[in-house]
């Protein structure tokens, strides 16, 4: 796995991997490429065993291997996702096209919209009239309140930093005779 993986990172070259390394590197290409298909893993383990006569052990191995190398694809992000469909609906709309199927070029046309959120401003985005705002309700005593009013009147603004609150002395002494 090392090595498979220092194969892949390599930039430079520098790396080739070995008759066996390359055997396990088709091998873990196999298993994503139909883990990506959406095959089951127990689908992928038994053609991994009956194409590369590999015990069952050992295609189960491959497959862990290879979703650790590759990533789970089970755990795919939402752009992930949203790529392989895109995928899927460019290779609808060839067959379309090689089937001579005007409704059919269509319809992938409308998948690959869809998908793509071309027709959007912005696919991601939340229906922001649907979004109610935060209100947050504050509480000041009549002193703070006054202090507030005050800097609201003499510029506009608040600064919460410039106020300086002072206790009351017969609030502080209230509790502690």
């Amino acid at each position: 796995m090392a090595a498979i993986r220092a194969y892949l990172l390599d930039r430079k070259g520098l790396y080739e991997l070995n008759g066996e390394q390359e055997v396990i590197y088709i091998r873990y290409q196999f298993a994503w490429a139909n883990l990506c298909k959406g095959m089951s893993r127990q689908d992928v383990v038994l053609m991994l065993h009956k194409t590369y006569g590999v015990t069952e052990r050992q295609a189960y191995q491959d497959v862990t291997d290879a979703t650790d190398l590759f990533g789970d694809v089970s755990k795919a992000t939402k752009e992930g996702i949203r790529n392989i469909l895109y995928e899927y609906a460019v290779k609808a709309y060839q067959l379309a096209v090689n089937n001579k199927d005007v409704q059919g070029m269509n319809n992938a046309v409308k998948n690959l919209i869809k998908i793509s959120g071309v027709d959007k401003e912005d696919a991601d985005m939340p229906d922001f009239k649907r979004l109610e705002p935060s209100i947050y309700i504050q509480a000041m005593d009549e002193r703070t309140q006054l202090i507030v009013q005050g800097m609201v009147e003499q510029s506009g603004t608040i600064d919460l930093t410039k106020i300086d609150i002072i206790e009351d002395e017969g609030a502080a002494n209230k509790g502690g005779d």
